[in-house]
């Protein structure tokens, strides 16, 4: 079986995983570390040579001399999706995909790069999976993985990744409950609704930690450095101040979070969902103080964080991270 090495590249943290790829797929080791400063003004990678020093500087203390990678980084401008078409033909079918994307996509269509997977065809029915990535980041990923000793391979949606991890290694909890998993980035929190193991809907929003960080430097009148520290810290000094934080948490996510609760209920809507049995966070947002408190109080279920005993993994130390970098060598993208 081969082995594959995926990046996932955020704003905030590098996670790097090594996969046996095939039938069963194994996590054999991974590793996660802050991303070098200057890496990114925005959505452009503006650094290539010293995330690329950063990366294989990495893979050689591993002992990881050569592979083939699969990268994924989180991008608010690329899309992932799936599709159901009745009555059409498969010749057609990237005409029509191309005309939804048109609708979806920020700016012209031709900045982007298309890639789709038939997952069925039954009874004239075709199902599928769709996603965008923009050339320009596509061009950029080329130059930081140019090497004798490592090829880029492929280049995976963060939403495509993880479903793969969740469908290769999720316990008997995740494979037959019906959830919704947060995954609260730095600047984006992506949106899963999932009923046994299968994707009801997606989303990308644009709220993340760092909308927190807006929020208590304004409440407080304080740095956006002091504002990272207080919310690193806890809160503590804000409840000395006097200040309530979880009103601040309230007005920075709630928004959030009410969309994510028309999902639910537009999936119920339209037949894909009957019940939520929980509320599961990861990423970078999902552990500060008071946020599982107004997940409580808005989905009335169960929250939890995405651990351990979720997954029928040997190794699991730190699981949540990873799951993105190993899902991404995972087999065909589907």
């Amino acid at each position: 079986m081969a082995k594959k090495i995926g990046v996932d590249i955020g704003k905030d943290t590098i996670k790097i995983a090594l996969v046996r790829d095939g039938k069963k797929p194994g996590l054999l080791w991974h590793h996660s570390y802050k991303i070098p400063e200057g890496m990114f003004q925005g959505e452009l990678m503006i650094d290539h040579e010293t995330l690329k020093a950063s990366i294989f500087d990495v893979l050689l203390q591993h002992k990881i001399k050569s592979g083939s990678i699969s990268c994924v980084v989180n991008d608010s401008q690329s899309t992932y999706d799936s599709f159901v078409y009745d009555g059409v033909k498969k010749k057609d079918i990237k005409t029509m995909l191309e005309l939804e994307l048109n609708q979806k996509v920020s700016g012209d269509l031709t900045d982007y790069e298309i890639s789709h997977y038939l997952s069925s065809m039954k009874k004239g029915t075709v199902k599928g999976i769709v996603s965008s990535s923009r050339t320009e980041l596509v061009d950029d990923l080329v130059k930081v993985f140019e090497s004798k000793k490592y090829k880029l391979n492929v280049i995976d949606h963060p939403m495509n990744a993880f479903m793969k991890s969740l469908k290769a290694w999720g316990g008997n909890r995740m494979s037959t409950t019906s959830y919704v998993v947060l995954n609260i980035g730095v600047n984006t929190t992506q949106v899963y609704v999932i009923n046994s193991l299968e994707l009801m809907t997606n989303r990308v929003i644009g709220i993340g930690s760092r909308d927190l960080d807006f929020q208590i430097s304004g409440t407080l009148n304080c740095t956006m450095d002091e504002a990272r520290e207080i919310k690193e810290s806890g809160f503590h000094k804000a409840a000395e101040s006097g200040v309530k934080i979880q009103t601040v948490i309230d007005s920075t996510f709630s928004s959030m979070f009410m969309e994510v609760e028309q999902m639910i209920d537009d999936c119920k809507e339209q037949g894909k969902l009957t019940d939520l049995h929980g509320v599961y966070m990861m990423g970078n947002g999902s552990k500060i103080t008071g946020i599982e408190t107004l997940l409580k109080d808005v989905f009335g279920v169960k929250v939890q964080y995405l651990g351990p005993t979720d997954f029928n993994l040997p190794y699991t130390r730190d699981i949540q991270e990873c799951l993105i970098a190993a899902g991404a060598c995972i087999g065909r993208r589907k």
